[in-house]
């Protein structure tokens, strides 16, 4: 961007904000949001109680390994727990230690199911 000043043409380098796709000469090096490339590393649990909390996740899954983010899937109206849930791991590897060892695993009297989760359809 350029403009003039006194006379004189000059580059604007502090006002004008340029997305990163167009920035260093427009590589389109710029991320977009599905490019995230996270869903290796994600677990999908099942058979979830109601009154289940995203920390009660933190803390049954933390133990195998340091987690990006828990999503509890939650109704609405009721806050309550639909059931389900996705957690996100740093390290496939232990995604693959928690599915392993939780799957199965009863908490809050029911059978935990866990399994990769599936791509969204985005």
């Amino acid at each position: 961007y350029q403009r003039r000043v006194h006379g004189e043409e000059k580059k604007d380098t502090t006002s004008t904000y340029r997305p990163p796709s167009m920035r260093d000469g427009g590589s389109g090096g710029g991320r977009t949001m599905s490019s995230r490339d996270d869903s290796t590393h994600t677990v999908r649990v099942t058979n979830l109680s109601e009154d289940i909390t995203e920390q009660d996740l933190r803390d049954l899954f933390g133990v195998y390994g340091q987690l990006q983010r828990v999503f509890l899937a939650k109704d609405r109206t009721t806050r309550e727990s639909k059931g389900f849930a996705f957690i996100n791991f740093f390290n496939k590897k232990d995604a693959e230690k928690a599915i392993s060892k939780v799957s199965g695993f009863g908490y809050n009297h029911l059978i935990l199911q866990v399994e990769w989760a599936k791509p969204s359809g985005n």
